[in-house]
């Protein structure tokens, strides 16, 4: 009766290791950067002159075709990204840009700056269009 309570434990605890795992799309970029997209929130791949875009819901991104060396499918340990240090991210919600200590610069496609803020940005006081949205090193285009 030991043992069999002893399996169930097991295969219980092996259970919730498998569930914390997604499988996600992963880039691996030429400066040792890698951008991985969980599965969950369908990335859309889609190839435009010399850029690779991709888009989920929640935002979109662009890089030129030299700068990815390799593309493959991973699972990701979904416990280790709730841990990532929080000023490293670019977030969004609620029409506000955040990225914590970091300024947010928003630009227009003709590369104009139409908002500005550290912390955080709104987007409410700009028009409807497509905008890319830089802080540090990070940036997304988005769509309003």
């Amino acid at each position: 009766m030991k043992k069999i309570t002893l399996i169930a434990l097991l295969l219980a605890a092996a259970a919730q290791v498998n569930a914390a795992e997604e499988p996600a799309l992963q880039l691996e970029l030429t400066n040792g950067k890698t951008v991985t997209y969980a599965l969950s929130q369908r990335p859309t791949v889609t190839f435009s002159g010399s850029d690779m875009n991709i888009a989920t819901s929640q935002a979109s991104a662009s890089y030129a075709r030299a700068e990815v060396a390799n593309m493959k499918f991973v699972k990701i340990d979904l416990s280790a990204v709730k841990n990532v240090a929080t000023d490293q991210l670019l977030r969004y919600a609620d029409g506000i840009f955040e990225a914590p200590g970091l300024d947010i610069t928003v630009y227009s496609l003709a590369g104009n700056a139409v908002a500005q803020g550290h912390d955080s940005v709104s987007l409410a006081g700009i028009a409807s269009g497509v905008y890319i949205v830089k802080a540090g090193d990070q940036s997304v285009k988005i769509i309003k």
